[in-house]
Formats: structure tokens, sequence, C-alpha cells
């Protein structure tokens, strides 16, 4: 195998840790891949500990999720998940070995899921619970939002023109329409805060159209 900085696009990582559940789907609720790498970025200090933190279990976008007593003892595995990091890495400018913070943040959140996720029984060594830290579940296209949204806050470029911050993708069964919405720097809050709804909550016919009237302005 043999990952190229070039195959790598942030749509694609975003999109299926959405759809990963966090320790291999044994908890309460389903959690994300990408909440939990949102919150481990949260508790980063500086930008490079807060980048490496949304980007640590990236790898798992490529080759799926390996709960950590499983995959000690696959050596095979582990070679590859450093191949697709490092490609990563070099797709986002990134330097290896990331902060030694980002390992403390990830245990710290792992401690934290197993309070308010697991049974009582279930113990995260690597780290304890952030006592300030609730945990409440995400919705798949919530955490596939919000981290694109960190992501694009995170690695900001300058240009010439608006910089596109995300893209809100809606579908609406009944009326067979299939939205893409770009969110745009220098766009309105009502504009967000509509693209928000868009992928979060249920909609009226009057919310419905005032989207599809906004994404074709």
């Amino acid at each position: 195998m043999d990952p190229q900085a070039d195959e790598v696009e942030p749509q694609d990582i975003a999109h299926a840790l959405s759809m990963l559940c966090r320790w291999g789907g044994h908890c309460k609720f389903f959690m994300s891949v990408a909440q939990h790498c949102v919150l481990v970025s949260r508790l980063g200090r500086t930008l490079e500990e807060k980048k490496w933190g949304l980007l640590h279990d990236a790898g798992e976008a490529y080759v799926g999720d390996m709960i950590t007593p499983i995959k000690r003892h696959l050596q095979e595995y582990r070679d590859v998940e450093k191949k697709v990091i490092a490609a990563i890495a070099e797709r986002f400018g990134m330097s290896l070995p990331w902060p030694d913070r980002v390992g403390e943040a990830d245990g710290i959140m792992m401690a934290t899921e197993a309070r308010d996720l697991m049974t009582a029984g279930c113990l995260a060594k690597k780290g304890e619970p952030d006592p300030s830290i609730k945990i409440e579940p995400w919705t798949q296209a919530q955490a596939k939002f919000e981290w694109l949204n960190a992501f694009k806050a995170l690695f900001t470029q300058k240009d010439d023109g608006p910089r596109k911050l995300y893209t809100v993708t809606a579908h609406y069964p009944v009326a067979n329409i299939l939205l893409d919405v770009e969110v745009k720097e220098g766009d309105t809050d009502e504009a967000v805060v509509l693209a928000k709804q868009m992928v979060t909550s249920e909609f009226s016919e009057e919310v419905m159209l005032a989207a599809i009237q906004w994404s074709f302005n």
C-alpha cells in the first residue's frame, strides 16, 4: 500500500469519520469518530495541537476504526495506518510526530466518553475524564459539519477572493431535491444559521423554500 498526499481530501475524511462509531459500536449511543476528533482538537492549547487533535484519527477514514485492544496485536495494520497518517501530514503541511498534548487530550476524551457512553464497569486507562465536558452525541450530519467547520477554521489560507468555508448538502426526499450549499467567508450570519439548519433539523416547507432560494443566489 502506497498512499499519496494528493489522494487525501478533507471532505472524504469528514464524511468517513462521521460514519464511524467510537468504541467499535459498544456504547450506549452512537458517537462518531468525527465528533471525538473535534472534541480532542478543542483541548489543544496551540494551533498545531488543535490541528493534530482534529487529524489524529484521520487515518481511520481510509483504513477503518480498529479498537485499541485488537490494534495492539495487528502490526501490519499499524504499519499501514502510519503510512496513511504520513500522507495526511504531507497533504496538510503538518509535522510528525504530533505533540504530546494530542495524546493527552485523546486520553482525556477517551475517559470522558467511557464515563458518559459506557457501562459503569468500563475503565479507560489513558487519562481522567474532564468534569467540564458532558458528551452529547451528534448526528452523523452534524458531526460531518462540525469537523469540516473546525478544519476550515484551523487550516485557513489567504487568497484573492472569498474563501469557501464548507459545503452543506441536504436531501429532501418528498420534493426529490438535493442541495449543495456553499458557505463562504463574508456570508451573513443568517446564511450560516440556515446552512446549519439544513443538516441538523427537520424543515417546514417555508424553511425549505428559503434554503432553495438562498442556495441559488
